[in-house]
């Protein structure tokens, strides 16, 4: 998508900023005795997250954000650079679409929050929009440090979201 908006006759200044780069790190998951559950709601930096968006809507000059390392299964501080021309900035997250305090200031530095479905299985899809763009939470699992699983609250995340996107939509052009 950030490649699309950038070419064609009226390019748009895009960046791409996954939520995987607020993961906590493994010592702060150790620390925290969260390491059996990386990747769930509560192991990623969520006011890092909401703070980076606000310094981004806000207008800074520039803004370096944290990137996820596959390699080191860590995030990485200052990985993505956010240019001051930047038009628009395009972020994705499970969780986004989760109820509480922290998620909710997340959700106020969007513009739209999209919840995004293929075959019926909810997943992050590109979307030609030329506006902040977030996919919705995955319906996986959540393990406690005791070792229960508990659903994630799909329906209620789904409530919060501006609009739900099937594959067949974004396929056909959808409106």
């Amino acid at each position: 998508l950030v490649e699309q908006l950038g070419s064609g006759p009226s390019p748009i200044d895009a960046v791409y900023i996954p939520m995987d780069g607020f993961h906590l790190s493994n010592a702060e998951l150790d620390r925290r005795g969260l390491s059996e559950v990386k990747g769930a709601p509560d192991t990623f930096d969520v006011a890092g997250y909401a703070a980076l968006l606000a310094r981004l809507r806000a207008g800074a000059v520039v803004v370096e954000a944290p990137k996820y390392d596959r390699d080191l299964h860590e995030p990485v501080s200052d990985r993505i650079e956010v240019p001051s021309a930047c038009a628009v900035v395009i972020t994705e997250g499970n969780y986004l679409g989760l109820p509480g305090p922290e998620w909710s200031r997340v959700r106020g530095q969007l513009d739209v929050l999209w919840f995004s479905t293929h075959g019926g299985t909810p997943c992050v899809r590109a979307s030609s929009t030329a506006t902040w763009r977030a996919a919705g939470p995955w319906p996986m699992p959540r393990r406690g440090p005791t070792g229960s699983t508990r659903p994630m609250p799909l329906s209620s995340s789904r409530r919060r979201v501006a609009r739900t996107v099937s594959s067949a939509t974004a396929t056909d052009g959808g409106d």
